[in-house]
């Protein structure tokens, strides 16, 4: 049984993300992939002990784009329904899977967004955002509130279904609320937990994300 990440995308390259992932998880026992098609849907049960997506999927913010057909489509949509069943039969049957950053960026209202528990909806320029653990809970242990800069993500979260972990706020706009940047849920016999930070290497790599990261993955595979 293997980890598996699925990450990289036009906006999150693996120069960010794999930095801060293997600060988490090193590379022993982990398949880091950028093609969906190398993560094996139909058999995860099988194979996987723990699934890591960090690879956005929804595109349709970027309709406006002038180079959107070269850039985003056709391949943008890879999370078909039939990948989508598959990830949530893995995760109903007992498997673990951690939504980061991107990996939250699914359609309104879908399964897979079901899944997670919540979905992007925007985020302003570039600022210094804070997260700042508020539960008592096995995924904040360790964890202090830290600020960096990154991309302050807001996103629809189906609050009757999951466990708050985090805030987020940022200090450079009077406008912007307070938001939730973590939280996990039980899901048939498995575990889902999802973490908004990690756009920048500042972020991704900062110790207190490493531990995040490192917790999330120990509560979804029942570790802690």
């Amino acid at each position: 049984m293997k980890a598996y990440f699925l990450t990289s995308d036009y906006y999150h390259p693996d120069e960010v993300l794999r930095p801060g992932l293997e600060a988490a998880f090193g590379t022993e026992g982990c398949v880091y992939a950028n093609d969906p098609a190398e993560i094996p849907w139909e058999t995860l049960s099988e194979h996987a002990s723990f699934l890591l997506i960090a690879k956005m999927d929804s595109y349709v913010s970027q309709l406006g784009h002038p180079r959107y057909d070269e850039l985003f489509a056709p391949a943008a949509d890879w999370m078909t329904q039939e990948r989508a069943a598959c990830l949530a039969r893995f995760v109903r049957d007992g498997g673990a899977f951690l939504a980061l950053h991107s990996g939250i960026l699914w359609h309104a209202d879908s399964e897979t967004a079901r899944l997670t528990g919540g979905y992007f909806l925007r985020h302003p320029p570039q600022c210094g955002v804070t997260v700042v653990p508020f539960a008592r809970h096995p995924i904040t242990e360790g964890v202090e509130p830290f600020t960096e800069t990154d991309e302050f993500y807001m996103c629809r979260v189906y609050a009757d279904s999951v466990t708050p972990l985090c805030l987020a706020c940022t200090a450079e706009s009077s406008d912007e609320p307070t938001v939730l940047a973590a939280w996990c849920r039980e899901y048939g016999k498995g575990r889902v937990a999802a973490l908004t930070p990690g756009h920048t290497l500042e972020a991704i790599t900062n110790p207190n994300m490493t531990r995040l990261l490192q917790n999330s993955a120990r509560w979804v595979t029942r570790q802690i």
